[in-house]
């Protein structure tokens, strides 16, 4: 991706981003958190099985797509792609009915489940055409369907709390009126010049190219949502509803792997595999650890210190365990990304067995340890419980992942994360000791140590030479844009 198309992306994202903020926001208003809760939990009920739309059909056609140059095989391929998304997401329309029938059981009214398995159905088909202008090279357009969709969603969400009560069966048609307006949005840019008579040839290259995505998929949507479903099986609505709080705000600093993903995977791709060049990307990966490890550790320290006065200022104190969640889950989510390099890297040179046999441990860990920290018969800590076993499983992934990746596939360990983590160590070790002696501050307090801890953080990291004045200019480079690959992969 060139550097024009990385910036509509970037901006198009952060449209994006204000839109979904003010759309999360109000609802967190609007809404009572039981009924956030319940669509909360139908959702993920229904979500669960969402892998079996995809199984790695998606990125396989991707690759398929970019690297064919006969555009009538183009055409060919966007038919096949179009079949098989079709009959997968009729599978999984067959299977959502099933769960359907076992989630009504439970429910007082059924309205709001039906509403919610047509949202899931149109949400899997938009990734048809979603997919089709992203293999085109058609980012703006991609965007600009999902800034439409998102528009319209908190448009609709403002009328209905203008004129009626906010129900949960009016929250579940806010879920359907963004889903279908997505597909609608995304199939009109694509147009219908796009396909032509399937070509069953390349159906096996697909397969046989998909099949170990398969169980990273299955891992990935399972992860996303096992613990909302013991929450909601063993607890109440409203918990479901803090703890999908936290997840979702998590979920807005996934704009950062994002756009990374974006950007290293087709240079990854493009590169040979020689030994010069192994040794560059292996250098790029470290610095782009390097980066990740520094601005991310900081959004944790000033989420420690202001999400509790934020979140309960915004949204009521009935949501202040959210912010102790966020806390906690935020250290998983930095996992992901400072892995996610390697991962790349290795997808792109074809090695990603290795990755996909470790997301599936991930998994049984992560199975293990929610049910021993969420069920009522073992530890039964609720939400909070479900935040352990999240990084408990995380962190353990991680050792063992970067041990066998730097151990087998020579990639280099970025040791400066040590000093920084001990730096993060002392600063809010600083800020729990004053809370033990019963040191509060106000809002306006609570800010000025935020500003205060924020300089010593930057400040030591400067002392200590892992911050050093190139990397200002590379992060002021990275806020415009401009020849990103070429500094991503660039030696100090």
């Amino acid at each position: 991706m060139d550097s024009k198309l990385l910036f509509y992306n970037f901006a198009g994202n952060l449209i994006n981003f204000a839109i979904t903020s003010l759309f999360f926001y109000f609802s967190r208003i609007w809404i009572s958190l039981e009924i956030l809760g319940e669509i909360g939990l139908i959702i993920s009920r229904f979500m669960i099985y969402g892998f079996v739309a995809d199984i790695g059909i998606n990125i396989t056609h991707m690759k398929f797509y970019s690297e064919e140059r006969d555009p009538i095989i183009k055409k060919q391929l966007n038919g096949l792609f179009l079949v098989i998304k079709l009959g997968l997401v009729l599978i999984l329309s067959i299977i959502l009915i099933f769960e359907y029938k076992s989630i009504s059981l439970n429910l007082s009214s059924t309205i709001e489940a039906q509403i919610l398995l047509g949202s899931i159905i149109f949400q899997n088909l938009s990734t048809i055409p979603s997919t089709i202008l992203i293999t085109q090279r058609k980012i703006v357009r991609n965007i600009f369907s999902t800034i439409i969709s998102n528009f319209i969603r908190f448009f609709q969400l403002l009328v209905l709390f203008l004129s009626t009560n906010l129900t949960s069966i009016y929250y579940a048609q806010n879920y359907l009126v963004f889903s279908f307006v997505s597909l609608l949005s995304s199939s009109f840019f694509v147009g219908r010049n796009v396909f032509a008579k399937p070509s069953f040839k390349f159906l096996k290259n697909y397969l046989k190219y998909a099949f170990p995505y398969i169980f990273s998929y299955i891992s990935f949507i399972i992860i996303e949502n096992y613990s909302t479903i013991l929450i909601g099986r063993w607890s109440t609505y409203e918990n479901v509803g803090v703890f999908q709080t936290a997840t979702q705000l998590m979920q807005y600093f996934a704009i950062i792997p994002t756009i990374i993903l974006q950007v290293l995977l087709p240079s990854f791709s493009q590169q040979n595999q020689d030994q010069n060049t192994k040794k560059q990307i292996s250098q790029s990966i470290l610095k782009l650890q390097h980066y990740i490890s520094i601005v991310f550790i900081f959004i944790i320290i000033a989420s420690n210190l202001l999400s509790k006065l934020i979140i309960v200022s915004l949204f009521g104190p009935e949501y202040e365990e959210s912010a102790e969640i966020l806390n906690i889950i935020l250290w998983a989510k930095f996992i992901e990304i400072f892995s996610l390099g390697i991962i790349i890297d290795l997808r792109a040179s074809g090695k990603n067995y290795f990755s996909e046999l470790m997301t599936i441990f991930y998994l049984l860990l992560h199975v293990i340890l929610c049910n021993i920290f969420i069920s009522p018969a073992l530890l039964n800590l609720g939400p909070l419980g479900a935040s352990y076993a999240i990084l408990i499983s995380s962190v353990v992934y991680w050792f063992i992942f970067i041990f066998i990746s730097c151990k087998k596939f020579d990639y280099i360990f970025y040791w400066n994360l040590g000093k920084i983590f001990l730096v993060y160590v002392v600063l809010i070790g600083l800020h729990l000791i004053q809370r033990v002696f019963g040191i509060e501050f106000g809002f306006f307090g609570t800010i000025i140590e935020f500003i205060v801890i924020s300089a010593l953080f930057f400040i030591i990291l400067f002392l200590l030479r892992i911050l050093v004045p190139e990397d200002i200019t590379f992060l002021i480079t990275l806020l415009d844009l401009k020849d990103l690959k070429n500094k991503l992969f660039t030696k100090k």
